[in-house]
């Protein structure tokens, strides 16, 4: 436990600057809840962007803390060492949970087996900055106490739905079967369950006066996917550490996804006295299918951080069927079990060489070194321009470096910009998947400053706006990443370009930038050649 606690933290340190974009806009949430009171991503507007009042909420106490000892400018470092330690908590509950399940303790080949398979589904997440372990760890605890007949495992259940929502099916199924089995009385079922997750709603209404938050709504109406292309990304996403896939390894993918599912649904009627005894274990496995039905069901948007909502309760159900069911029959649920194991302890291995001498190894490079962009110009324009107002469609790292004002042209964290959604596809965006800068909101809120790679402003680029706005057009990546980069291509952009409005002084911090690392001339900074 010591080395793996020692290898979860050293990848945490090392990988965690290259996190996710998302991550931030909990971040800024949170640093305005405690610098100005309130949870909202622009002080003066009250809109409940995060998703998550249970992570602001225990972000804030963190920054709260490091802001006391002088430490806010290490808060993702900080972060990113309690992920760690989360991580390991989570590791640590759900192999507690699988021994009682088996009424024994694993051998040390079986824990290596498990531990490794659900690090590997959570490091991502985790080193990404993200909320999921934090969920996860709740929502182990209060199975744990379940399972030791404890009715405060209810309280944890229930708050592990402020930080992740989906956990509401694992929640409600396994409060059902609970009660069902007359195992706990229902008064003190909704009496544990009400003090778990009333706080969080006087929360949100007292602020906000609505528990939705505006991103479920905005992400509705931006995102055109169907069903099928959910589908297609449950499928790429799955499994450990491959967040994309070309058509052959889709098919690989598809089969080493499908094939646990399969297998539980085959022990489910095989075996049904073992269900009739063991049926926690099914339904940490039944809720993980209800996940990925609401998922495809409604079309949504996936994030890799989703992923072990449903993969870590279905792994843990496989594990726990492969050793409750008598061999041979066990065989066939062994198959997959060591699959997942075998991508598992790839990734781990990729990972570890990542923070050795190859960064670009790492899944979240490319994504991550798009956030560190954003921090970097969003610290240059904050330092320049406090007081203008910025737009662009991604929201998180570039938001939380500028303190000023943000448009969110995805509708995120502007509900003026979801009038001119879902922009038109391939004439306006070339994606359904892209939230995309409308030229029309560009039009209506008149914005200082315009920030974005090409691909969220094709329409932008499209128009003529050199009458109105400046150009600088930035490399894609930071020069320290750029190195690792095949053609300096990100996600299909050379440029992360930034319009600024002819009203303000030219940024001369960014000009220098430009010109200093951009093999492009940028007419706008001509001045600044020497």
């Amino acid at each position: 436990m010591l080395l793996l606690m020692g290898i979860v933290v050293l990848l945490h340190i090392q990988l965690h600057q290259y996190s996710y974009d998302d991550a931030y806009i909990h971040f800024r949430v949170a640093r305005n809840l405690v610098d100005f009171g309130v949870p909202y991503y622009n002080p003066l507007e009250i809109l409940k962007v995060s998703t998550s009042s249970g992570w602001v909420i225990f972000l804030a106490l963190i920054y709260w803390l490091a802001k006391a000892i002088h430490l806010v400018g290490h808060f993702a470092l900080i972060i990113s060492i309690i992920n760690a330690l989360i991580t390991i908590g989570v590791v640590f509950i759900y192999t507690r949970i699988v021994e009682i399940f088996l009424q024994r303790q694993l051998t040390l080949p079986q824990k290596l087996l498990f531990q490794t398979t659900i690090l590997a589904l959570l490091l991502l997440p985790s080193i990404g900055l993200m909320e999921t372990s934090l969920a996860l760890l709740l929502a182990g605890a209060g199975i744990f106490l379940l399972l030791k007949t404890k009715s405060v495992g209810f309280l944890l259940l229930a708050m592990s739905l402020y930080f992740r929502m989906e956990l509401i099916l694992l929640a409600s199924l396994l409060c059902a079967l609970a009660i069902f089995r007359g195992e706990f009385k229902l008064q003190k079922t909704i009496l544990w369950f009400t003090a778990g997750i009333l706080p969080f709603i006087i929360f949100d209404l007292y602020f906000f006066r609505t528990i939705i938050p505006q991103s479920v709504l905005a992400k509705s109406v931006v995102y055109s996917i169907t069903p099928f292309q959910t589908f297609i990304e449950v499928l790429n996403r799955s499994l450990p550490g491959f967040p994309a896939a070309n058509f052959p390894k889709l098919i690989v993918r598809a089969t080493f996804l499908l094939l646990p599912i399969v297998v539980l649904s085959w022990v489910t009627i095989r075996e049904k006295d073992l269900i009739k005894r063991s049926y926690y274990p099914a339904a940490l496995g039944v809720s993980a299918l209800l996940v990925l039905a609401s998922y495809v069901g409604k079309h949504v948007l996936l994030f890799e951080w989703y992923t072990p909502l449903y993969m870590l309760p279905l792994v843990t159900s496989l594990f726990s069927y492969a050793y409750l069911v008598p061999p041979p029959r066990n065989f066939v649920l062994k198959i997959p079990l060591f699959t997942l194991f075998l991508f598992s302890g790839f990734f781990l291995v990729s990972s570890m060489h990542a923070i050795h001498s190859r960064p670009d190894d790492f899944v979240l490079f490319e994504s991550g070194a798009r956030v560190k962009m954003y921090l970097y110009v969003g610290d240059i324009l904050n330092q320049e321009y406090p007081e203008a107002n910025l737009l662009t469609s991604e929201i998180g790292g570039l938001g939380y470096s500028f303190k000023g004002k943000i448009l969110d042209g995805a509708g995120l964290a502007s509900r003026d910009a979801l009038t001119f959604h879902p922009m038109a596809i391939p004439v306006q965006r070339s994606s359904g998947t892209s939230g995309a800068i409308p030229y029309e909101f560009v039009i209506a809120s008149e914005p200082d400053i315009i920030v974005s790679y090409d691909i969220f402003a094709e329409e932008l680029l499209s128009k003529d706006v050199s009458a109105e706005y400046h150009l600088i057009t930035l490399p894609a990546y930071l020069p320290e990443d750029i190195q690792y980069s095949k053609n300096g291509f990100l996600w299909g952009s050379k440029f992360l370009r930034v319009y600024m409005h002819k009203s303000l002084p030219l940024s001369a911090n960014l000009c220098k930038f430009a010109l200093a690392t951009s093999q492009t001339l940028n007419p706008a900074c001509k001045k600044y050649v020497q």
